[in-house]
């Protein structure tokens, strides 16, 4: 009876262990914690678009990003006399494309800095909802040969949104956005995370991959820790003021495009 009631033991005792994750809010709180924060950052990045060539070269471009964190950012892109511009904050946001104020208050492309911004488990929690992701799921996944925490679905299930999160640090390695957002898989990878302060991390490595396929990668070129900055450059308000709205256009947005696909066109049209 003991050598029976040891083997029932050991068999249950995995099956245990596995049951447990821990629960999003959780995760997020150690996310949070663990990517860390400064006041303010100054970050430059490149951005390279690999469907838009330039002489058969993918069309880079710099991207400057202001963050005073936890909820105010300021994103800028020029090409010549070009520009899109991004400006949030508790105010609300607003995109600029080629001097005209978007339709879209913040593009496909502007949603990987959002991630980077926001330091409160409830406005995470309210941006990862706002994508479609189940809270109230989590589970263990593999991402590149390396274990996972899978926030909004039940791995290996790829058919719904999810963010994932490195097991050892709890910082953000793969953000699944589809397919209920898009009409093709769209997925955000931070790699190559970097201490730029002490216990204040940010990723080398962005990558906007859909249907298998490398649309964007966005590098860190530099950064700067708590650099002097203005109130105005986050004043929402102002850039709307500044700049006419959309209805300029004549029919936009076609309605059988995909959020992505517009996003490409208007970058298309700024840098064109």
């Amino acid at each position: 009876m003991k050598k029976r009631f040891l083997i029932i033991l050991l068999l249950c005792i995995p099956i245990t262990a596995q049951a447990y994750i821990m629960p999003a809010k959780q995760m997020i709180e150690k996310m949070i914690k663990y990517v860390g924060s400064t006041e303010t950052l100054s970050v430059v990045h490149s951005f390279t678009l690999y469907n838009q060539q330039i002489d058969n070269q993918p069309l880079t471009l710099n991207e400057s990003v202001i963050y005073r964190f936890p909820k105010s950012m300021h994103s800028e892109i020029l090409m010549n006399d070009k520009q899109k511009l991004h400006v949030c904050s508790d105010k609300g946001s607003v995109t600029i494309i080629d001097g005209i104020v978007s339709e879209e208050s913040q593009t496909t492309f502007d949603l990987y800095k959002y991630l980077l911004l926001e330091r409160s488990e409830s406005s995470i929690k309210r941006r990862l909802n706002a994508s479609g992701i189940n809270y109230d799921i989590s589970s263990y996944g593999k991402f590149e040969k390396k274990a996972v925490y899978v926030i909004g679905a039940n791995f290996p299930d790829m058919s719904v949104p999810q963010l994932w999160l490195e097991i050892n640090t709890f910082r953000p390695c793969r953000w699944i956005i589809t397919p209920d957002t898009f009409q093709q898989s769209l997925e955000i990878v931070f790699k190559d995370w970097k201490e730029i302060s002490k216990d204040v991390w940010y990723p080398k490595d962005i990558k906007y991959i859909q249907n298998n396929n490398l649309l964007v990668e966005i590098q860190l070129k530099s950064l700067k820790v708590n650099p002097e900055i203005t109130n105005d450059l986050f004043d929402v308000s102002y850039y709307r003021q500044m700049y006419p709205s959309a209805k300029v256009y004549d029919s936009p947005y076609e309605t059988d495009m995909d959020e992505v696909q517009k996003t490409i066109r208007d970058f298309q049209r700024a840098f064109e």
